[in-house]
């Protein structure tokens, strides 16, 4: 399913699920391509999650940033 883009589990930030399918979340993306250009400038993971979390930026599931959700995004994409 993975790698036929199909739904099979929830959608990591920056996806949504539309019909079984993963579909780019343009807000999400827009805070995504943030967060990877302020690491290229070398800004710590940590104080990535701080900067989002004090924009009151809303993580997937409504939650706080911390420096390894910041990092497994940012490393994964």
């Amino acid at each position: 399913k993975r790698q036929r883009g199909e739904v099979y589990s929830r959608p990591m930030f920056g996806y949504d699920a539309e019909a079984g399918r993963l579909v780019p979340n343009p807000a999400e993306q827009a805070v995504l391509e943030r967060m990877r250009r302020w690491r290229r400038a070398g800004e710590p993971l940590q104080a990535i999650a701080d900067r989002l979390n004090a924009e009151q930026v809303p993580t997937k599931r409504g939650g706080r940033w911390h420096g390894s959700t910041v990092r497994n995004l940012v490393m994964t994409r």
